[in-house]
């Protein structure tokens, strides 16, 4: 967001959607502390990206507040990091000071961790909530997206594989669009004779993860 500038998108009821997305967490089974927790986290992610590096603020104070940390342990994870010096058989721990690039860089990647670490958290609630539905119907629940070159499936996969299967999702996407949906169009429109070809469009699930109205997995996270 503070990259972006944006902070509203117009036609979008915040307020209507915040609801939702506790509803749905209590759906799969998020008692109401844990939801808490969860809102918390993501505060503290949003404000740890409002700290600068300066000689003297205190904006890491409300981002502890809410991780349950002191300020000065962020103050000191952010700024410095820890070395260890080896001379023969002597270890000699270094505080090693960062500048400001660096400092950006911690703040940054310690946020991605963060928020990573949510996300896996939400996916074993939704598995956890769609486990019981499935022994219930009788049924094995799950969304299955592309597997292309490129396309990332491990035992534990997490943000990063979801957003790397995404974009292998979207250009698949794209090729049925250039490749296959407008060159037939272009034959019907030109009146050419050929065999139609049949093809899963997947707009439906690109629609899933990224769609606005209803909104898809993106925007309820």
């Amino acid at each position: 967001m503070n990259h972006s500038g944006c902070y509203k998108i117009d036609g979008t009821d915040d307020a209507k959607e915040f609801k939702q997305t506790l509803h749905a967490m209590e759906v799969i089974g998020i008692d109401v502390e844990s939801q808490m927790q969860i809102l918390q986290l993501v505060a503290a992610i949003m404000h740890i990206g409002n700290i600068t590096f300066t000689e003297n603020n205190n904006f890491a104070a409300f981002p502890a507040y809410l991780l349950g940390l002191k300020a000065s342990a962020i103050r000191e994870k952010l700024i410095s990091r820890h070395m260890e010096s080896k001379w023969g058989k002597q270890t000699e721990q270094i505080n090693v000071t960062l500048n400001v690039e660096q400092a950006e860089f911690t703040r940054d990647a310690w946020t991605k961790d963060l928020y990573a670490r949510l996300f896996d958290f939400l996916i074993a609630s939704v598995n956890q909530g769609m486990r019981i539905s499935s022994r219930l119907s009788g049924m094995p629940l799950s969304i299955g997206i592309l597997d292309i070159y490129g396309f990332e499936i491990f035992d534990n996969n997490g943000f990063e594989q979801f957003c790397i299967n995404f974009v292998n999702e979207k250009l698949q996407q794209i090729f049925i669009e250039l490749t296959l949906k407008a060159e037939q169009e272009e034959y019907v429109s030109e009146g050419i004779r050929w065999t139609p070809i049949h093809f899963f469009n997947n707009k439906v699930v690109c629609d899933l993860i990224e769609a606005r109205k209803p909104p898809g997995t993106f925007y309820d996270l």
